[in-house]
């Protein structure tokens, strides 16, 4: 995810908990990175043999690997409805059904980059 401070830490919140604000983990990054694993596994498969034909680049590989990643991710963020939200937090939601408060920011700052081994861009 990209964006501010107190975006990284509301999302490092829902990922994992916090017992301090005795908030559950509500993974969305993690699950969606472990359900992405099978379809891009797959696709892995099927580039590899394109790129060997020249029939694309390994970057287009890349970047369909990220868009996996990214609507797997999404997908999950968007299924989140356990645990349940407590009463007082429910409340501040004013009947929204979505469990993350900054939802749409959230939702919206989640992305993914192709980086080369060693961290470079």
């Amino acid at each position: 995810m990209q964006g501010d401070a107190e975006l990284a830490m509301i999302a490092g919140v829902h990922e994992y908990g916090s017992v301090k604000m005795k908030i559950p983990a509500r993974s969305f990054i993690g699950v969606g990175k472990k359900r992405a694993t099978a379809p891009i596994t797959k696709r892995v498969k099927s580039g590899v043999q394109a790129i060997a034909e020249s029939a694309e680049t390994a970057r287009d590989l890349l970047r369909d690997i990220g868009e996996i990643g990214l609507e797997r991710t999404l997908k999950r963020f968007d299924s989140i409805r356990q645990p349940p939200l407590s009463q007082a937090y429910k409340a501040v939601k004013r009947g929204s059904k979505k469990i993350l408060l900054r939802d749409k920011d959230l939702r919206d700052s989640l992305t993914y980059k192709i980086v080369r081994k060693g961290g470079g861009a």
